[in-house]
């Protein structure tokens, strides 16, 4: 059982969690959503001991496996695994149910879908009673997303997942945990239930603040209404005095007397109808509108890259590509397809030049101007800050820059925080934000959505759909690709295949 109360959590002067309760019971299986940055890695690093800086309560019980967001890299447990028979057993047992294809003894040479497989199986011979996982499908291709289901499935203990994958939300969860305003909230069934509860909640939102804006018109003109009386009678009143005569000053003490009570009686009526107007509704959240600015200059060749009888493969036992032809024309977005392991990221690298093909050649148009966002964001500076990199260009630079990183929904306090403690989210949406004021005419995304909410990957849809440039994207998110390619190729058996959008 996970049990937390009272629990707080602040970085800097920014607060995470504040004073938040939650009860999880053994065999749950629960999903977590929130846009980027709310705390959602934060909450699975107090849960699995990573992080104690926070004041209140945290107790679970059992051994915890906790699979992170990022590609897997500990080397040393894998090399202490393999050396324990039995452990190294397990491992392999594992890595098979999983579907694992690559070489545990040669890592680096492991696609970022591999070394998930691999920190998987790593965590699950723990024999843990709870599982933690942290945007477990972002590098798994669609066959490793259904063996996760699969093993989640049979696994009796409590999973806690971390996710913006809505497919995968929907197979698993049991109840879904929003993190929202340093606070939790807590809603029976998978992701399609709690978006219906929320949009119930959004309706019900706007009906009660429609109701109440109505309420304070009308006791605002009550309360107009009621200071023209008192002020009109007050006239009155002084009109009469001064009417009086030798009796004035005694008219005068009574007018008084009456003046008196009348501004206490209005005083009173007028501060009733102002507690009325205290505790207002939350006025209901408004989509923003997303701006987005591609300066885009046009190729001037009709193929922006073509692939003649290309080979390549990182051992002479294994070939990625045979005798590949492929071509993507100027100002088409194109989209790839694939299992882990077959060469996506490898075509890639070929492409913008990390890489040289062992036959055939690669043919780029002479005005290409490529940018490209790898899976794993490791090329931001980790002690700058989101103001010292507006700084890295014009005046017209730093204001579009700012700008579109609120557009994207990162909060303006965390402008000033070193890169290393923004979340994964929010340093993806800072290398789109420096792709998109770039002058690239040819963008290359390889799993763009991964680390992006569930808001933020509608926002790039919105932003390829507008690019008049040339696109290529790579992912296993067939509704992400469906949405924004023209033609989508299947990587397969060393060859590109055109499929069926749909597919």
């Amino acid at each position: 059982m996970l049990y937390l109360s009272k629990l707080s959590k602040d970085f800097g002067e920014k607060t995470i969690f504040d004073c938040i309760d939650l009860s999880i019971y053994d065999g749950e299986k629960v999903g977590i959503v929130g846009d980027n940055g709310v705390g959602k890695t934060t909450l699975l690093n107090i849960i699995a001991g990573f992080d104690d800086d926070y004041s209140g309560l945290c107790k679970i019980d059992g051994t915890v496996a906790f699979l992170r967001q990022s590609s897997f890299t500990d080397f040393n447990t894998l090399k202490s695994v393999l050396l324990d028979k039995e452990q190294r057993g397990r491992l392999l047992y594992n890595l098979k149910l999983l579907g694992f294809v690559g070489d545990i003894h040669n890592v680096d040479k492991l696609s970022c879908g591999e070394r998930t497989k691999l920190a998987f199986a790593l965590e699950y011979i723990k024999n843990p009673q709870t599982l933690l996982l942290d945007e477990p499908t972002n590098h798994l291709d669609i066959g490793g997303k259904k063996v996760l289901l699969n093993l989640i499935g049979a696994f009796e203990g409590t999973v806690i997942a971390v996710s913006h994958d809505i497919d995968f939300l929907n197979a698993f969860a049991q109840k879904i945990i929003e993190i929202s305003n340093t606070k939790i909230k807590e809603y029976a069934g998978n992701y399609n239930s709690f978006k219906h509860q929320k949009e119930l909640e959004l309706i019900s939102k706007e009906r009660d603040y429609i109701t109440y804006t109505k309420k304070v018109k009308e006791i605002k003109e009550n309360i107009e209404f009621i200071r023209k009386f008192a002020d009109k009678a007050e006239r009155d009143v002084g009109r009469q005095d001064r009417g009086n005569g030798s009796g004035y000053m005694q008219t005068k003490t009574k007018a008084m007397v009456h003046a008196k009570k009348m501004n206490k009686t209005v005083a009173s009526r007028i501060s009733r109808l102002e507690h009325q107007l205290d505790n207002a509704p939350d006025k209901p959240e408004v989509e923003r509108e997303i701006k987005y600015r591609f300066d885009a200059n046009p190729l001037k060749s009709k193929v922006a890259v073509k692939f003649e009888d290309v080979e390549f493969g990182y051992s002479t036992l294994r070939a990625l590509f045979e005798s590949l032809n492929f071509e993507i024309k100027s100002g088409e977005k194109v989209g790839i397809i694939g299992n882990n392991g077959t060469g996506k990221t490898t075509l890639i690298n070929l492409i913008v030049g990390k890489l040289q093909c062992q036959k055939g050649n690669i043919i780029k148009a002479g005005s290409l101007n490529i940018a490209h966002l790898e899976q794993d964001i490791y090329d931001l500076d980790e002690n700058t800050t989101i103001n010292e990199m507006s700084k890295s260009g014009d005046a017209y630079f730093r204001t579009s820059f700012i700008t579109n990183l609120i557009n994207m929904n990162i909060d303006k306090t965390r402008f000033n925080t070193k890169t290393k403690y923004l979340s994964l989210g929010e340093r993806m949406r800072i290398k789109l934000n420096q792709i998109i004021l770039s002058d690239a005419n040819f963008i290359i995304l390889d799993e763009p959505t991964n680390h992006l909410d569930i808001a933020n990957k509608e926002f790039l849809k919105k932003v390829l759909a507008n690019f008049k440039g040339t696109v290529l994207t790579i992912s296993h998110d067939l509704d992400f690709i469906n949405a924004t390619t023209d033609r989508v190729y299947a990587l397969q058996n060393c060859q590109l295949k055109e499929v069926f959008k749909s597919c």
